[in-house]
């Protein structure tokens, strides 16, 4: 069941991207106009557009590290009897956790700095509001707001180095 819906839907994705390609049509003003269409432009566009690049891109991180697992492991621990859920818990999880771990702080990051420019194309927050500052030269204000955004970029870092002091393996440890 599962093939016969893959394979058309992939080779129909194939064939866009080869169209697009070939200059037949601009792949990324479709996407464009299909958000547009969806849900219009603001704040939930832009909410919508950082959630959907997060997932892919944590989607496909996460797949290649639970791949990447070593088989031998996988096997050992097969050989005793457990279940595709005790092999998860036991095996997957604990020889990528590092990785996840780092990988969801470096995209909380990456999310914050981009949410803070998402305003200026009009999906509102912080950009906007520096937009508007920018637009009516209040540079007082401008000023505070982009000091806000150094604060919130500092702190999440600093929490960031300490999640990874604290929870992430150090290549020396092991």
């Amino acid at each position: 069941m599962r093939l016969s819906l893959a394979l058309p839907l992939t080779t129909g994705l194939f064939l866009l991207a080869v169209l697009a390609h070939l200059g037949f049509f601009d792949l990324e003003r479709l996407a464009r106009g299909m958000r547009n269409l969806l849900v219009g432009l603001g704040p939930l566009a832009g909410t919508l557009g950082i959630a959907a690049y997060t997932v892919g891109y944590l989607a496909k991180i996460y797949a290649d590290l639970f791949e990447g697992t070593d088989p031998e492991i996988m096997e050992a621990v097969r050989s005793t009897g457990a279940s595709k859920l005790q092999l998860v818990r036991f095996v997957i999880l604990p020889e990528a956790a590092n990785a996840v771990l780092a990988q969801v702080l470096f995209m909380l990051e990456y999310n914050i700095r981009a949410s803070s420019v998402l305003g200026f194309v009009g999906a509102g927050g912080l950009g906007f509001v520096i937009q508007i500052y920018l637009q009516s030269l209040d540079y007082q204000r401008l000023a505070t707001i982009l000091l806000l955004v150094l604060v919130i970029v500092l702190v999440m870092d600093g929490v960031s180095a300490w999640l990874r002091k604290h929870f992430l393996l150090s290549a020396q440890a092991s």
